[in-house]
C-alpha cells in the first residue's frame, strides 16, 4: 500500500513476517484469540494493518477492515505490559489518517461491554455508542454482549 501519509517512527504497517510476533502479543491478550489464519488473511489490500514498535518489537496492533467508505476496528492489541502508555491512541489515530487517504467517512468497532478501559478510549478518540450485539463475545461462562461504536471521519 503506497501512502503519501508517513506514519508515526514507532508505527508502521504489518507484513506477514510480523505474524509470529503478532500472535505473541494475541495469545498474550485474549483467552479466544484469532488464530494465525485469521491474522494472515488480514494483510490484504481491503485492510489496515498497523504495529506499533518499541526498540523494534512489535507491542501492539491495530487491523481495520475498509470497503464502501467505512472502516471497521477488526482487532486492537497492546501487549500487557506496555499498556498504559497511549500506545493504542497511538495505533488508532496513525489507522484513522490512513483511512481517511482510502477516503473512509465512518469507522465502526465491537468492545465488550465489561473492557471499560477501551470503551473510556474509544469516547476519548470520538467514538458513540449506537448500538449492542447480544451475545457477541465468548466468554468463560456463556457470551458477553458488545457494545457497538462509530466515528465519523468526514
Amino acid at each position: 500500500m503506497a501512502l503519501s501519509y508517513k506514519l508515526h517512527e514507532q508505527c508502521r504497517l504489518l507484513t506477514q513476517a510480523d505474524i509470529e510476533e503478532v500472535m505473541l502479543v494475541e495469545n498474550q491478550c485474549y483467552p479466544f484469540a484469532w488464530s494465525k489464519q485469521t491474522m494472515l488473511d488480514c494483510l490484504g489490500d481491503a485492510m489496515i494493518p498497523v504495529a506499533v514498535t518499541e526498540k523494534d518489537y512489535i507491542v501492539g496492533y491495530a487491523i481495520l477492515s475498509c470497503g464502501a467508505q467505512e472502516s471497521h476496528v477488526l482487532n486492537i492489541c497492546v501487549a500487557p505490559r506496555f499498556r498504559g502508555k497511549q500506545y493504542g491512541q497511538l495505533l488508532l489515530n496513525e489507522a484513522f489518517k490512513i483511512a481517511k487517504e482510502k477516503e473512509v467517512a465512518d469507522i465502526y468497532l465491537e468492545v465488550r461491554e465489561s473492557n471499560t478501559i477501551a470503551i473510556a478510549l474509544y469516547y476519548d478518540l470520538g467514538f458513540n455508542e449506537i448500538g449492542c450485539r447480544k451475545g457477541y463475545y465468548p466468554a468463560k461462562v456463556g457470551r458477553e454482549d458488545a457494545i457497538v461504536m462509530a466515528k465519523h471521519l468526514f
